[in-house]
């Protein structure tokens, strides 16, 4: 079998994907494995073929088993079985990773040991987040400590398209969470922890980060850390952006080059001091761990750290080394201790950037060889080969930054080119420096000096190739099977010049993808309309879809405390596709109305926006884009809306929007009743009314108007149990959808019937 690691991997992969979607049993998983095991033992000195279909259906069941074991076969102590009991109780536990200090906050990843609620202690297990709400320096890696407080589950994925919050700490072992208002709340019983990492790697770290904040004026401090570190709690909003739009944010994740820096530079001194091999081979092997530990473990050093070390035991055992395998062997045995890695943005960032670099650059080369007949070294050495390297990292990661982030930066294939160079020079420079502040301070700050004109210039360079208007393109959701299509089609096209069987490959992969296009096209123009209630209370933002019309309606009468237009709003029409707007409605009393306006402007293009009176911007009020809300009727095409005033005509107490097969009545105030006195019809009638109407005292007595289905959108945790308690004695339990329980609510029309499509599922 060729590339035996790729197909081990690929099988295991697929067991991991398949248990991520479906529930098994561990030990009906394990039965079975074990009994495949037995089998390909039988087939070992007889049929290669079998043993192999044999051991791949076991790679397979062991990526089932494993995943199953690490995500949802807990003990009965595990923390996350007490995690929303409704009641206080008092944790123990111990601090296992260094504290992630913040402006306004600080996070405490804890290993529970005990919990006591209701005057009975249990020793429970497994890993949870404490949030502090003020930054503070009294906690190290490696402190036992006690709090009071209550235990509840991480929020979850609450809208479509938004960023699944307990699935990323669900990645990293985290199941429970709690908060508390003051660090003094947390009580330090102990300091212990791990004699390596609290010994020597915690202060080997803090050393060095406080050699770049006290050698460096900020923003270079803060810089040079998330070059060398990966550290980027310091790093400035505006900088991080500045990085993003210039393809070069992979820098500040602590790149598999920083590994290679390193090696290189741990190689040259153990040559000045002519290490025996052996000897050698077990310091480059202990200088990669500890930069790993140094840099928290993050996933694209993890990734090269493993590549590192079998390709340096390859080496001195003087083996072959096959990339494919290498690669592929290194996904196996980091998905084998951490299943869940594989749903991380960085590692499959980090793998595909890696697995293009060792596929396409030496099909590059070829191509390369081919056109160019005169090849001076120093000019491939120097600049034909690290614009292949780049071109390759940003083409196979280019689906994924689609994908999760709905973003591609064309400038990236300029940009990395330079920078990617000077941020090796920085690396070197600082490595460096902090060793020789311990032996020669007077030359590690002439070294600090030097590396403070590299970063003056990478700036530089970030802000000069991040000012083109080019420089990164917002990109709307593409159906799912681009996604699929895409590695088939670039690996056909570059290895189409010297294989028949690619350039066949090619042609065929065109053309399912063009029949593909045409059958998502057809979809699209399908007689469906479509509301979508998003989960952002207390604002409400609902989506309005007929197949000819987009229209986006936001309603905000009062702060909130999340950016829900960045977080939410934006994430969930990238993913839908949308990037055109037909109309905007926007009433909103608060004082960001027009930053909102302008933000909306900035990343859509909207037809017409109407917006509730009055607005008193100049530029606002001289742009004919704008339009004030009135008691006439808007149309577009499958749909019509009105609204309902008060008697004193300021912002509107709801609308009525009319479309094909139903009528959708948007009700924000509870005097909504009293104004409309539309006739029902034939049509059904659905009603999305917010939770403020059923706070005690708010309530009318024509709210018992007759709607075929009733959406309660909104909610607080203070007036829940309130709100619940009124809503079941006017409607009944479970005659009404409320966005508290559902996230956010997708409601499909299709010839007079209707599907409600909740985000959080019963």
């Amino acid at each position: 079998m060729r590339a035996p690691a790729f197909w081990a991997a690929l099988a295991f992969v697929a067991g991991v994907v398949i248990a991520d979607h479906f529930d098994f049993s561990t030990y009906l998983i394990l039965s079975i494995l074990v009994l495949l095991l037995i089998l390909a033992s039988i087939f070992l000195m007889y049929s290669s073929r079998i043993l192999s279909t044999l051991l791949l259906l076991a790679l397979f069941l062991a990526g089932l088993w494993r995943y199953e074991l690490a995500t949802s076969d807990f003990p009965w102590n595990h923390v996350s079985n007490f995690a929303n009991l409704n009641s206080s109780g008092i944790l123990k536990g111990q601090i296992v990773e260094d504290p992630d200090i913040r402006s306004d906050r600080t996070y405490l990843i804890v290993d529970a040991d005990s919990l006591t609620y209701q005057l009975k202690k249990i020793e429970v297990q497994g890993k949870i987040l404490v949030k502090i709400k003020e930054p503070s320096n009294r906690f190290n890696y490696g402190d036992e400590i006690i709090v009071y407080g209550y235990l509840f589950s991480p929020l979850g994925k609450r809208n479509p398209g938004s960023f699944d919050y307990q699935r990323y700490l669900n990645t990293k072992g985290i199941y429970g969470q709690l908060n508390l208002d003051a660090a003094s709340e947390v009580f330090i019983r102990a300091e212990g922890g791990n004699f390596i990492l609290s010994k020597i790697i915690s202060p080997a770290r803090k050393y060095i980060l406080s050699h770049f904040h006290q050698s460096l004026p900020p923003p270079y401090d803060n810089f040079l850390a998330g070059f060398v570190l990966g550290e980027k709690r310091g790093m400035p909003k505006e900088l991080i952006e500045k990085f993003a739009r210039t393809g070069t944010l992979h820098l500040m994740a602590v790149s598999g080059s920083n590994v290679g820096l390193v090696l290189g530079f741990a190689y040259v001194l153990s040559a000045l001091f002519r290490f025996p091999r052996w000897l050698r081979f077990l310091f480059l092997s202990l200088v990669i761990t500890f930069f790993a530990l140094l840099t928290n473990l993050q996933p694209s050093v993890v990734r090269a750290s493993v590549m590192a070390l079998l390709a340096l035991l390859a080496f001195y055992t003087e083996r072959d080394i096959n990339f494919l395998n290498l690669v592929c062997f290194t996904v196996l045995m980091i998905l084998f201790f951490n299943p869940q890695a594989l749903f991380e943005v960085s590692f499959q960032l980090s793998f595909a950037s890696v697995a293009a670099i060792g596929i396409l650059v030496p099909q590059m080369k070829k191509i390369y060889e081919n056109l160019v007949k005169t090849k001076p070294k120093s000019l491939y050495r120097f600049t034909v080969l690290p614009f292949l390297v780049s071109t390759a990292a940003i083409l196979g990661s280019a689906p994924l930054n689609v994908f999760y982030f709905d973003n591609f930066a064309p400038i990236g294939f300029v940009s990395n080119l330079v920078i990617v160079p000077l941020v090796g020079g920085i690396v070197l420079l600082a490595s460096l420096s902090s060793i020789l502040s311990l032996i020669v301070p007077p030359l590690a700050a002439v070294i600090v000096y030097a590396n403070w004109l590299l970063l003056k210039a990478t700036l530089f360079m970030v802000d000069f190739f991040g000012s083109f208007s080019f420089s990164l393109a917002k990109v709307p959701h593409p159906p799912v099977w681009v996604f699929w299509l895409y590695p088939a089609l670039l690996l056909f096209f570059f290895f189409a010049y010297q294989s028949k069987k690619a350039r066949i490959g090619l042609l065929i992969s065109v053309v399912i993808s063009l029949l593909l296009f045409t059958y998502s096209r057809v979809l699209a123009d399908r007689e469906v309309s479509k509301i979508t209630i998003l989960d952002v209370a207390p604002a409400t933002v609902v989506l309005c879809e007929t197949p000819a019309t987009k229209v986006l309606f936001i309603r905000d009468s009062r702060p909130v405390q999340f950016d829900y237009l960045q977080q939410t709003v934006f994430p969930f029409l990238y993913k839908k596709g949308i990037s055109r707007l037909d109309a905007l409605i926007l009433i909103d009393s608060t004082e960001s109305r027009n930053a909102k306006l302008s933000s909306l402007r900035d990343n859509f293009s909207i037809k017409r926006a109407y917006v509730s009176a009055p607005y008193n911007s100049d530029s606002l009020q001289a742009d004919t884009f704008i339009a004030e809300i009135s008691d006439k009727a808007l149309e577009w095409e499958g749909l019509k809306l009105f609204w309902v005033f008060p008697d004193n005509r300021k912002e509107p107490l709801g609308a009525v929007v009319a479309f094909k097969d139903f009528t959708w009545l948007e009700i924000d105030q509870p005097e909504f009743f009293e104004k409309y006195s539309g006739e029902r019809g034939d049509l059904p009638v659905v009603g999305c009314l917010h939770y403020e109407m059923f706070k005690p005292n708010r309530v009318p007595e024509s709210l018992t108007m007759k709607m075929d289905e009733r959406i309660i959108n909104g909610w607080d945790f203070r007036s829940n149990r309130l709100v619940e308690n009124k809503l079941n004695e006017l409607f009944g339990e479970k005659k009404y959808k409320w966005t508290r329980s559902s996230g956010a609510i997708e409601v499909e029309f299709k010839n007079g019937k209707y599907n409600f499509h909740p985000t959080i599922e019963d």
